[in-house]
């Protein structure tokens, strides 16, 4: 039980007995209220407001945090047993109780820091928590939650769900290896920056990699940095959005600055971010088409050149400013504020201008060329 945006919070315990059942209860409540065709899962990591348990609804206070020797040593909170000789045993539920320090019998005793900030359980549940079906303890479960909440989600929407012939749509923010044969992901908050757009480029790379080939980013960027250049950035972030394998804009309720629509944008900004979206909707059959092919095979779609030029050199320089989308399609967006011309860098073969198929550049030397 924990504190998150409906305030008081539970989250289930997705390796219990009785979870899947309460799950499919919920979504098939919240269906009859309004008929969803995919879900959306979020602070699944799990994320909350508060470290460990939340004292405002009752569980033991807040943890306090004290310096011994050199090591940062927390208050720790532990299930309660019916007998401390058998973890196993858990039966009464009741919540969790106070150990003064860490100590080798806690599973969050670890001798190091592994972070200099914060601890482990930063704005999460307590990883003392033991899960009393099978007597995992958070600790050792917690990258787990997304992936296990994902693949239950899946199942009901796909076997016992409101539309099982339908084929459906899981988002999910946490994730495991595993995780993308049952959801879909984004790469979490980000800023409205020229870095972060061109971070994105290899954060959708690296996750082709861990097998989960529908991914993306914030479009435009979660936060606002109430730049000037706002708008210009949004423009070129959505041209690159064109190809991410899953595009969609999200931004902060309360610190997302102005509207990133592209309705709202004027001028060369405004006719950018158009035809964007109109040549994704030319492209997408072909990412479409990749996407199914990595569901059978595990290739990915989104890829740095050295993937495919291994022996070139150059490919390893500044690889988020050209990649390749569904094995045929160079991109090289534009990362810098401004209209003017930039380089590109084409490795050895016969490329061909999608726009209007005139500009060939036929490159036959082993190092490539730039154009």
């Amino acid at each position: 039980m924990t504190h998150v945006w409906p305030n008081k919070t539970v989250f289930l315990d997705f390796f219990g007995d009785n979870a899947a059942q309460i799950w499919e209860e919920g979504l098939t409540d919240l269906y009859q209220k309004v008929p969803y065709d995919g879900l959306w899962l979020d602070m699944n990591e799990a994320t909350a407001f508060c470290n460990g348990e939340c004292p405002s609804y009752g569980e033991p206070s807040a943890k306090t945090v004290v310096n011994k020797t050199e090591e940062f040593v927390s208050t720790m909170r532990f299930l309660a047993v019916d007998d401390d000789s058998n973890s196993s045993a858990f039966t009464n539920h009741s919540w969790y109780l106070s150990a003064d320090n860490q100590t080798d019998e806690s599973t969050y005793f670890l001798p190091f820091v592994p972070y200099a900030k914060w601890m482990l359980d930063n704005m999460t549940m307590s990883l003392n928590a033991t899960h009393p079906t099978n007597g995992f303890r958070e600790f050792d479960v917690h990258s787990l939650f997304g992936l296990i909440e994902s693949k239950t989600t899946r199942a009901y929407l796909t076997s016992n769900g409101s539309s099982p012939l339908n084929r459906t749509f899981v988002l999910s923010r946490s994730t495991a290896p595993g995780s993308g044969q049952y959801a879909a992901h984004w790469l979490g908050d980000n800023h409205r920056t020229w870095d972060d757009m061109k971070w994105s480029i290899s954060g959708v790379m690296n996750f082709n990699m861990f097998g989960i080939p529908m991914v993306g980013p914030d479009t435009c960027g979660f936060f606002s940095e109430s730049r000037a250049d706002e708008e210009e950035l949004c423009a070129r972030w959505i041209q690159i959005a064109t190809f991410y394998p899953f595009a969609r804009q999200h931004k902060d309720k309360y610190g997302g600055g102005e509207n990133t629509e592209p309705w709202h944008f004027t001028g060369d900004n405004k006719n950018w971010a158009v035809d964007a979206i109109f040549d994704r909707y030319q492209w997408i059959r072909h990412m479409y088409t990749c996407l199914f092919e990595a569901s059978k095979s595990g290739t990915t779609c989104f890829d740095p050149l050295m993937f495919h030029y291994p022996d070139d050199d150059n490919v390893f320089e500044n690889y988020e400013h050209t990649f390749l989308v569904g094995d045929a399609l160079k991109i090289s967006p534009k990362l810098e504020a401004g209209n003017d011309a930039y380089m590109s860098y084409f490795p050895v073969g016969r490329w061909v201008s999608m726009q209007d198929f005139s500009d060939v550049v036929e490159v036959k030397d082993t190092d490539g060329q730039k154009g």
